[in-house]
Order: C-alpha cells, then sequence, then structure tokens
C-alpha cells in the first residue's frame, strides 16, 4: 500500500531529485550485503586509515573472511546513529 502510494506520487512529481529517493519497500527488499572497508570509507567520507582506527577501538564491529575485514550495513548504520548528533 506504501509502496504503490509513493511510487504514484513520484511519477506525479516529475522532479529528479525526489525520483531518485529509494522508497522504504526498495530497501528492505535489497539484499544485504557485508561491506569492506573501502565501501565503508566512502559511506562515512573518511579514510581507509580511519574506518581501520575504528575497528581498532571496536567502535565499529566486524568479521573476518580469510585476511578481508567485513562489516554489516547494520553495524555501519548503528555507528552513524550513535554519532549524529541530538537535536
Amino acid at each position: 500500500m506504501i509502496h504503490s502510494t509513493f511510487q504514484s506520487y513520484l511519477k506525479r512529481v516529475n522532479d529528479p531529485l525526489v525520483a531518485s529517493v529509494l522508497t522504504l519497500a526498495d530497501v528492505l527488499a535489497a539484499p544485504k550485503k557485508d561491506l569492506t572497508v573501502n565501501e565503508v570509507a566512502e559511506r562515512l567520507n573518511v579514510s581507509a586509515m580511519t574506518v581501520y582506527r575504528l575497528l581498532r577501538e571496536q567502535q565499529l564491529p566486524s568479521y573476518r573472511v580469510g585476511r578481508n575485514v567485513r562489516i554489516t550495513l547494520d553495524a555501519v548504520n548503528n555507528y552513524i546513529l550513535s554519532t549524529s548528533p541530538r537535536q
């Protein structure tokens, strides 16, 4: 219901910025993918070394796949929420 209502709204608005917004249903339907250090750095707009520091200080939980570090999207979102200023 919400998804179809929002989709019809996007069609009526005809604004490129609004049309680029993902609907909640699209986000929930997307497959979960764990992120690499570089992907997290890009999302947080920091360097990879800063992400490694966050991992070392255990501010950002992670796991290893062989020699590679992976961070869940939920962990990144929780970190963003915990560091964003409260209103």
